[in-house]
Protein backbone atom coordinates (compact mmCIF):
# COMPACT_ATOMS: atom_id res chain seq x y z
CA UNK A 1 0.00 0.00 0.00
CA UNK A 2 1.26 3.32 -1.06
CA UNK A 3 0.96 6.83 0.89
CA UNK A 4 0.04 9.97 -0.61
CA UNK A 5 0.28 11.48 2.50
CA UNK A 6 1.45 10.77 6.62
CA UNK A 7 -1.52 8.79 6.39
CA UNK A 8 -4.13 6.63 4.92
CA UNK A 9 -7.70 4.95 6.33
CA UNK A 10 -7.80 1.68 8.00
CA UNK A 11 -7.79 -1.61 6.25
CA UNK A 12 -9.48 -3.42 8.63
CA UNK A 13 -13.39 -4.77 7.49
CA UNK A 14 -15.95 -5.14 10.20
CA UNK A 15 -18.10 -8.03 10.43
CA UNK A 16 -21.09 -6.06 9.21
CA UNK A 17 -18.89 -5.04 5.40
CA UNK A 18 -18.01 -1.82 6.76
CA UNK A 19 -14.30 -0.61 6.63
CA UNK A 20 -12.97 1.35 9.87
CA UNK A 21 -13.06 5.23 8.91
CA UNK A 22 -9.62 5.78 11.48
CA UNK A 23 -7.03 6.46 9.96
CA UNK A 24 -3.23 4.36 10.04
CA UNK A 25 -0.01 5.64 10.40
CA UNK A 26 2.61 5.74 8.22
CA UNK A 27 4.01 2.73 6.94
CA UNK A 28 0.89 0.71 8.87
CA UNK A 29 -2.14 -0.31 7.01
CA UNK A 30 -4.03 -0.86 10.36
CA UNK A 31 -5.01 1.42 13.33
CA UNK A 32 -4.10 1.28 16.44
CA UNK A 33 -7.25 -0.33 17.42
CA UNK A 34 -6.88 -3.34 15.08
CA UNK A 35 -3.04 -3.53 14.80
CA UNK A 36 -3.17 -7.26 16.27
CA UNK A 37 -2.71 -9.13 12.90
CA UNK A 38 0.63 -11.38 13.05
CA UNK A 39 2.63 -8.32 11.37
CA UNK A 40 2.20 -6.40 14.35
CA UNK A 41 2.66 -8.92 16.76
CA UNK A 42 6.29 -9.66 15.10
CA UNK A 43 6.81 -5.86 15.19
CA UNK A 44 6.11 -6.02 18.78
CA UNK A 45 4.83 -8.74 20.66
CA UNK A 46 4.68 -7.37 24.06
CA UNK A 47 2.68 -4.51 22.51
CA UNK A 48 0.23 -6.76 21.00
CA UNK A 49 -0.02 -9.10 23.61
CA UNK A 50 -1.21 -6.21 26.28
CA UNK A 51 -3.88 -5.09 23.37
CA UNK A 52 -5.09 -8.65 23.83
CA UNK A 53 -5.22 -8.29 27.27
CA UNK A 54 -6.89 -5.40 27.58
CA UNK A 55 -10.02 -6.92 25.68
CA UNK A 56 -9.81 -10.90 26.50
CA UNK A 57 -7.57 -10.86 29.89
CA UNK A 58 -9.98 -12.73 31.89
CA UNK A 59 -10.41 -16.62 32.04
CA UNK A 60 -14.62 -16.15 32.23
CA UNK A 61 -16.80 -18.80 33.93
CA UNK A 62 -19.33 -20.09 31.25
CA UNK A 63 -21.85 -19.13 33.73
CA UNK A 64 -20.07 -15.58 33.51
CA UNK A 65 -22.35 -12.83 32.41
CA UNK A 66 -19.94 -9.86 32.01
CA UNK A 67 -18.07 -11.25 29.26
CA UNK A 68 -16.24 -9.07 26.97
CA UNK A 69 -15.37 -6.71 29.90
CA UNK A 70 -12.93 -6.83 32.88
CA UNK A 71 -14.88 -5.95 35.39
CA UNK A 72 -16.32 -9.62 36.71
CA UNK A 73 -14.63 -11.61 39.25
CA UNK A 74 -13.16 -14.23 36.85
CA UNK A 75 -9.40 -15.41 37.58
CA UNK A 76 -6.98 -13.55 34.66
CA UNK A 77 -5.38 -15.45 31.84
CA UNK A 78 -1.72 -15.59 32.84
CA UNK A 79 0.72 -13.42 30.84
CA UNK A 80 2.44 -16.67 28.98
CA UNK A 81 -1.02 -17.87 27.68
CA UNK A 82 -1.96 -13.87 26.79
CA UNK A 83 1.06 -14.49 24.40
CA UNK A 84 -0.15 -17.38 23.32
CA UNK A 85 -3.72 -16.40 22.35
CA UNK A 86 -2.07 -13.22 20.70
CA UNK A 87 0.19 -15.11 18.52
CA UNK A 88 -2.85 -17.06 17.56
CA UNK A 89 -5.44 -14.17 17.16
CA UNK A 90 -3.07 -12.99 15.12
CA UNK A 91 -2.38 -15.66 12.52
CA UNK A 92 -6.44 -16.15 11.99
CA UNK A 93 -6.30 -12.61 11.41
CA UNK A 94 -3.67 -12.09 8.67
CA UNK A 95 -5.30 -15.14 7.37
CA UNK A 96 -8.18 -13.78 7.15
CA UNK A 97 -7.03 -10.99 4.73
CA UNK A 98 -4.99 -13.06 2.66
CA UNK A 99 -6.05 -12.92 -0.69
CA UNK A 100 -5.83 -16.67 -1.71
CA UNK A 101 -7.72 -17.57 1.78
CA UNK A 102 -10.51 -14.95 0.69
CA UNK A 103 -10.96 -16.56 -2.20
CA UNK A 104 -11.14 -19.90 -0.58
CA UNK A 105 -13.72 -18.72 1.35
CA UNK A 106 -15.77 -17.03 -1.37
CA UNK A 107 -16.00 -20.97 -3.35
CA UNK A 108 -16.73 -22.69 -0.47
CA UNK A 109 -19.68 -20.32 0.55
CA UNK A 110 -20.84 -20.74 -3.31
CA UNK A 111 -20.66 -24.40 -2.69
CA UNK A 112 -22.55 -24.20 0.16
CA UNK A 113 -25.41 -21.76 -1.25
CA UNK A 114 -26.18 -24.35 -3.82
CA UNK A 115 -26.43 -27.17 -1.75
CA UNK A 116 -28.65 -25.38 0.23
CA UNK A 117 -31.17 -23.80 -2.67
CA UNK A 118 -31.52 -27.86 -4.09
CA UNK A 119 -32.33 -28.46 -0.67
CA UNK A 120 -35.47 -25.43 -0.51
CA UNK A 121 -36.15 -26.65 -4.09
CA UNK A 122 -36.77 -30.47 -2.98
CA UNK A 123 -38.96 -29.88 -0.13
CA UNK A 124 -42.45 -29.03 0.26
CA UNK A 125 -44.68 -26.72 2.92
CA UNK A 126 -44.96 -30.01 4.66
CA UNK A 127 -41.49 -30.08 5.63
CA UNK A 128 -41.13 -26.37 7.31
CA UNK A 129 -42.85 -25.06 10.69
CA UNK A 130 -44.04 -21.98 12.40
CA UNK A 131 -44.01 -20.83 15.61
CA UNK A 132 -47.35 -19.60 17.05
CA UNK A 133 -48.65 -16.10 16.12
CA UNK A 134 -45.82 -15.93 13.58
CA UNK A 135 -47.69 -13.12 11.65
CA UNK A 136 -46.30 -11.18 15.16
CA UNK A 137 -42.91 -12.00 14.91
CA UNK A 138 -39.75 -10.84 13.10
CA UNK A 139 -37.74 -12.86 10.58
CA UNK A 140 -34.42 -12.81 10.05
CA UNK A 141 -32.32 -14.47 6.97
CA UNK A 142 -28.34 -14.71 7.08
CA UNK A 143 -27.75 -14.18 3.64
CA UNK A 144 -24.02 -14.33 1.91
CA UNK A 145 -23.58 -10.96 -0.11
CA UNK A 146 -21.64 -12.34 -3.21
CA UNK A 147 -20.13 -8.83 -4.50
CA UNK A 148 -19.19 -7.94 -1.13
CA UNK A 149 -17.95 -11.45 -0.05
CA UNK A 150 -19.86 -11.08 3.34
CA UNK A 151 -22.51 -12.45 5.30
CA UNK A 152 -25.14 -9.52 5.87
CA UNK A 153 -28.62 -9.97 8.00
CA UNK A 154 -31.22 -9.10 6.36
CA UNK A 155 -34.87 -8.40 7.89
CA UNK A 156 -37.77 -9.83 6.10
CA UNK A 157 -40.52 -7.29 5.66
CA UNK A 158 -43.31 -8.74 4.85
CA UNK A 159 -45.45 -10.83 6.95
CA UNK A 160 -44.52 -14.26 6.79
CA UNK A 161 -47.63 -15.98 8.35
CA UNK A 162 -48.17 -19.08 6.28
CA UNK A 163 -45.45 -21.82 5.45
CA UNK A 164 -46.03 -21.37 1.20
CA UNK A 165 -44.85 -17.69 2.09
CA UNK A 166 -41.93 -18.97 4.22
CA UNK A 167 -40.95 -21.46 1.86
CA UNK A 168 -40.96 -18.62 -0.98
CA UNK A 169 -38.33 -16.50 0.98
CA UNK A 170 -36.16 -19.32 1.55
CA UNK A 171 -36.16 -20.61 -2.58
CA UNK A 172 -35.99 -16.59 -3.24
CA UNK A 173 -32.86 -15.47 -0.77
CA UNK A 174 -31.47 -18.88 0.05
CA UNK A 175 -30.19 -18.47 3.31
CA UNK A 176 -27.48 -19.82 5.73
CA UNK A 177 -29.61 -19.02 8.50
CA UNK A 178 -32.97 -18.45 9.53
CA UNK A 179 -33.83 -16.85 12.58
CA UNK A 180 -37.31 -15.50 14.40
CA UNK A 181 -37.59 -13.09 17.58
CA UNK A 182 -38.92 -14.66 21.11
CA UNK A 183 -40.64 -12.09 21.53
CA UNK A 184 -44.02 -10.93 19.17
CA UNK A 185 -44.86 -7.33 18.43
CA UNK A 186 -47.37 -5.26 17.31
CA UNK A 187 -44.97 -4.22 14.00
CA UNK A 188 -42.42 -7.17 14.11
CA UNK A 189 -40.86 -5.82 10.82
CA UNK A 190 -39.74 -2.41 12.05
CA UNK A 191 -38.65 -3.12 15.38
CA UNK A 192 -35.99 -0.97 16.57
CA UNK A 193 -34.35 -0.67 19.68
CA UNK A 194 -34.99 -1.13 22.92
CA UNK A 195 -35.89 3.07 23.93
CA UNK A 196 -35.30 2.92 27.36
CA UNK A 197 -32.14 0.61 27.56
CA UNK A 198 -28.88 2.76 27.39
CA UNK A 199 -28.37 4.57 24.18
CA UNK A 200 -31.51 2.98 23.11
CA UNK A 201 -33.77 6.33 23.39
CA UNK A 202 -31.20 8.43 20.83
CA UNK A 203 -31.05 5.31 18.05
CA UNK A 204 -34.57 5.01 18.25
CA UNK A 205 -35.22 9.23 17.64
CA UNK A 206 -32.80 9.03 14.89
CA UNK A 207 -34.31 6.40 13.16
CA UNK A 208 -37.56 7.98 13.34
CA UNK A 209 -39.53 5.24 15.50
CA UNK A 210 -42.93 5.29 17.04
CA UNK A 211 -42.77 4.64 20.85
CA UNK A 212 -46.10 3.09 20.32
CA UNK A 213 -46.29 0.95 17.44
CA UNK A 214 -42.43 0.04 16.85
CA UNK A 215 -41.78 -0.68 20.52
CA UNK A 216 -45.51 -2.31 20.95
CA UNK A 217 -44.17 -5.65 23.20
CA UNK A 218 -47.29 -7.99 22.78
CA UNK A 219 -45.69 -10.98 24.88
CA UNK A 220 -42.79 -14.01 25.07
CA UNK A 221 -42.88 -17.47 25.85
CA UNK A 222 -40.24 -18.84 27.44
CA UNK A 223 -37.19 -20.07 25.98
CA UNK A 224 -33.84 -22.02 27.06
CA UNK A 225 -30.85 -21.90 24.77
CA UNK A 226 -28.85 -24.98 25.74
CA UNK A 227 -26.02 -24.27 23.01
CA UNK A 228 -23.00 -22.46 25.52
CA UNK A 229 -19.50 -23.92 26.42
CA UNK A 230 -20.69 -27.55 25.40
CA UNK A 231 -18.00 -30.09 23.85
CA UNK A 232 -20.68 -32.03 21.69
CA UNK A 233 -23.96 -32.92 21.24
CA UNK A 234 -24.25 -35.65 24.33
CA UNK A 235 -22.70 -32.89 26.92
CA UNK A 236 -25.89 -30.79 25.46
CA UNK A 237 -28.29 -33.13 25.69
CA UNK A 238 -27.81 -34.03 29.08
CA UNK A 239 -27.97 -30.67 30.15
CA UNK A 240 -31.51 -30.07 28.26
CA UNK A 241 -32.86 -33.24 30.27
CA UNK A 242 -31.72 -31.40 33.35
CA UNK A 243 -33.17 -28.30 32.47
CA UNK A 244 -36.80 -29.69 31.17
CA UNK A 245 -36.65 -31.16 34.86
CA UNK A 246 -35.88 -27.99 36.88
CA UNK A 247 -38.57 -26.49 34.58
CA UNK A 248 -41.07 -28.84 35.82
CA UNK A 249 -40.02 -28.49 39.62
CA UNK A 250 -39.44 -24.97 39.46
CA UNK A 251 -42.03 -23.33 37.15
CA UNK A 252 -44.54 -25.27 35.75
CA UNK A 253 -45.57 -28.89 36.51
CA UNK A 254 -47.15 -29.88 33.44
CA UNK A 255 -45.76 -28.22 30.71
CA UNK A 256 -46.24 -28.04 26.70
CA UNK A 257 -42.47 -27.74 26.01
CA UNK A 258 -41.22 -27.93 22.94
CA UNK A 259 -37.68 -29.20 22.13
CA UNK A 260 -36.01 -28.27 19.14
CA UNK A 261 -32.10 -29.41 17.43
CA UNK A 262 -30.41 -26.54 16.53
CA UNK A 263 -28.49 -28.78 13.94
CA UNK A 264 -25.51 -27.82 15.48
CA UNK A 265 -23.90 -29.43 18.87
CA UNK A 266 -27.14 -27.69 21.28
CA UNK A 267 -30.78 -27.66 22.11
CA UNK A 268 -33.60 -25.07 22.45
CA UNK A 269 -36.35 -25.79 24.90
CA UNK A 270 -39.35 -23.45 24.63
CA UNK A 271 -42.32 -23.16 26.62
CA UNK A 272 -44.61 -21.22 24.43
CA UNK A 273 -48.00 -21.36 26.71
CA UNK A 274 -45.64 -18.74 28.79
CA UNK A 275 -48.66 -17.05 31.21
CA UNK A 276 -46.98 -14.73 32.91
CA UNK A 277 -50.21 -13.68 35.66
CA UNK A 278 -50.00 -16.96 36.56
CA UNK A 279 -46.20 -16.98 37.72
CA UNK A 280 -45.74 -13.46 38.72
CA UNK A 281 -45.86 -12.64 42.84
CA UNK A 282 -45.71 -9.87 44.85
CA UNK A 283 -44.57 -6.42 43.43
CA UNK A 284 -44.08 -8.04 40.07
CA UNK A 285 -48.01 -9.09 39.60
CA UNK A 286 -49.10 -5.71 40.96
CA UNK A 287 -46.69 -3.64 38.61
CA UNK A 288 -48.43 -6.16 35.74
CA UNK A 289 -51.62 -5.79 36.30
CA UNK A 290 -51.63 -1.71 37.48
CA UNK A 291 -49.32 -1.31 34.00
CA UNK A 292 -52.17 1.30 32.46
CA UNK A 293 -51.63 3.77 36.04
CA UNK A 294 -50.77 7.49 35.09
CA UNK A 295 -47.62 7.18 37.53
CA UNK A 296 -46.17 4.83 34.38
CA UNK A 297 -47.05 7.56 31.32
CA UNK A 298 -45.90 10.15 33.72
CA UNK A 299 -42.24 8.65 33.02
CA UNK A 300 -42.80 8.32 29.43
CA UNK A 301 -43.15 4.38 29.91
CA UNK A 302 -45.87 2.97 27.44
CA UNK A 303 -48.38 -0.16 29.32
CA UNK A 304 -46.25 -2.65 27.20
CA UNK A 305 -43.03 -1.41 27.97
CA UNK A 306 -43.85 -1.84 31.75
CA UNK A 307 -44.99 -5.18 31.15
CA UNK A 308 -41.79 -5.96 29.24
CA UNK A 309 -39.67 -4.57 31.79
CA UNK A 310 -41.66 -6.96 34.37
CA UNK A 311 -41.01 -9.72 32.41
CA UNK A 312 -37.35 -9.50 31.85
CA UNK A 313 -36.38 -9.18 35.59
CA UNK A 314 -38.90 -11.58 36.59
CA UNK A 315 -37.17 -14.45 34.38
CA UNK A 316 -33.56 -12.68 35.01
CA UNK A 317 -34.58 -14.11 39.11
CA UNK A 318 -35.14 -17.55 37.26
CA UNK A 319 -31.97 -17.29 35.42
CA UNK A 320 -30.14 -17.01 38.86
CA UNK A 321 -31.74 -19.75 39.77
CA UNK A 322 -30.84 -21.66 37.11
CA UNK A 323 -27.08 -20.75 38.20
CA UNK A 324 -27.66 -21.71 41.43
CA UNK A 325 -29.01 -25.30 40.64
CA UNK A 326 -25.67 -26.22 38.45
CA UNK A 327 -27.64 -25.29 34.73
CA UNK A 328 -25.20 -24.48 32.35
CA UNK A 329 -27.09 -22.50 29.25
CA UNK A 330 -27.33 -19.27 27.54
CA UNK A 331 -28.29 -16.73 30.32
CA UNK A 332 -28.88 -13.71 28.22
CA UNK A 333 -31.36 -15.50 25.84
CA UNK A 334 -34.47 -16.07 28.39
CA UNK A 335 -34.76 -12.68 29.86
CA UNK A 336 -34.19 -10.21 26.96
CA UNK A 337 -37.38 -9.54 24.87
CA UNK A 338 -35.13 -8.31 21.56
CA UNK A 339 -33.92 -12.45 21.32
CA UNK A 340 -33.89 -13.90 18.23
CA UNK A 341 -33.62 -17.97 17.76
CA UNK A 342 -33.01 -20.40 14.89
CA UNK A 343 -35.98 -21.34 13.05
CA UNK A 344 -36.71 -25.18 12.85
CA UNK A 345 -37.20 -26.82 9.24
CA UNK A 346 -34.15 -24.05 8.06
CA UNK A 347 -30.54 -24.86 7.32
CA UNK A 348 -27.75 -24.24 9.47
CA UNK A 349 -25.21 -22.85 7.44
CA UNK A 350 -22.11 -23.56 9.20
CA UNK A 351 -23.01 -27.62 9.84
CA UNK A 352 -25.40 -28.06 6.63
CA UNK A 353 -27.21 -29.75 8.74
CA UNK A 354 -31.18 -29.47 9.41
CA UNK A 355 -32.50 -27.66 12.31
CA UNK A 356 -35.33 -29.91 13.47
CA UNK A 357 -38.26 -30.08 16.56
CA UNK A 358 -37.64 -33.35 18.42
CA UNK A 359 -38.99 -35.85 21.08
CA UNK A 360 -37.70 -35.91 24.59
CA UNK A 361 -37.62 -39.76 23.97
CA UNK A 362 -35.06 -38.66 20.94
CA UNK A 363 -33.05 -36.20 23.09
CA UNK A 364 -29.94 -38.29 24.49
CA UNK A 365 -29.87 -40.59 20.97
CA UNK A 366 -30.13 -37.97 18.70
CA UNK A 367 -27.42 -37.01 15.46
CA UNK A 368 -27.38 -34.51 13.09
CA UNK A 369 -27.60 -35.74 9.60
CA UNK A 370 -26.12 -33.15 6.52
CA UNK A 371 -28.46 -32.15 3.70
CA UNK A 372 -27.69 -33.85 0.60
Amino acid sequence: MKWKTNETRCYHIKNDGIRCKLTAERGEYMCEHHRYDLRAFMKNPIQTAKKFKQYWGKAHHPACDKKGSLVCDCPDITDGAILALALKRGNEKSLSMHPTKRRLNHLEMLLKLRRIRAYYNSITVDDLWLPPEANWRQFRFFVYDRRAKLVRVQKIKDIINTKEKLLKHLRKHTPLHVYYSTSTWMRPQSVGPDPHSKGGRRKFRKQGRNKWLDNLWMGQGFYVDVDYEMKDTTMAAEMTAKVIRWYRDNVDRFPNLTIVSSGGKGFHVIDFNFVHEVHLKGQLLKGWLGAYDKQYKKKGLTPMAVRQNISRNFKRMLVEEMKRDGLLVDFEVTPDPRRIIRLPGTVHGKHMTVCKIISKDDLLDWENQEIA
